[in-house]
């Protein structure tokens, strides 16, 4: 389910919502070089506070493959060489993943302030009488705010259990400026 919602929520990054991409380098090439242009596309936007990269899996495989990043003595400490954890890098908290979707745009990352997209979660309320329930759980990620409901129930006409997870969300573009988008070059 969450990958669900995130790759739901994640189909608002395109250059339509958010303008044209900053970096249009192929995904193996990224380096020192690329993130730091994240991070001053991202200050001169106005963005302040809390930054974030988010790479495909290819673009984690390269800053990995950066030896002024991953050497412990650049660093202070050997999470990247002995993890394979980038951690914070210029300010900025790095991730990858596996889901980013190409959004049509041949996307491959982004760099963000926390101001780019609204997201609201909510519960969804009982829609079975208190007693029908066998478990009802609710589930909030502290950090992040997700929210998700678990519920269990016999259902006396079909004669078995239904286990269910619930998500209720909406989102949309927020700060326009505060996302900057990195695609692949296209032909």
């Amino acid at each position: 389910m969450s990958q669900a919602v995130l790759t739901d929520i994640w189909s608002l990054i395109t250059t339509t919502n958010f303008g044209s991409a900053v970096i249009t380098t192929a995904s193996a090439n990224y380096d020192r070089a690329e993130l730091i242009l994240a991070r001053q596309a991202l200050i001169s936007a106005g963005v302040r506070g809390n930054k974030s990269f988010v790479g495909n899996l290819n673009i984690e495989s390269a800053l990995l493959g950066d030896d002024k990043i991953t050497l412990a003595l650049n660093r202070g400490d050997n999470l990247a060489i002995k993890e394979g954890n980038l951690g914070r890098l210029l300010g900025m908290d790095i991730y990858s993943s596996d889901i980013l979707p190409s959004n049509s745009v041949s996307l491959v990352g982004f760099a963000c302030g926390q101001d780019a997209i609204a997201v609201a979660m909510r519960n969804l309320g009982d829609y079975l009488p208190a007693g029908d329930y066998e478990a009802v759980e609710q589930f909030v990620d502290n950090e992040t705010g997700i929210s998700a409901l678990y519920t269990r129930h016999w259902s006396r006409a079909q004669g078995k259990y239904f286990i269910n997870l619930h998500c209720l969300y909406g989102y949309a573009t927020a700060v326009t400026g505060a996302l900057k988008v990195f695609t692949t070059p296209t032909t």
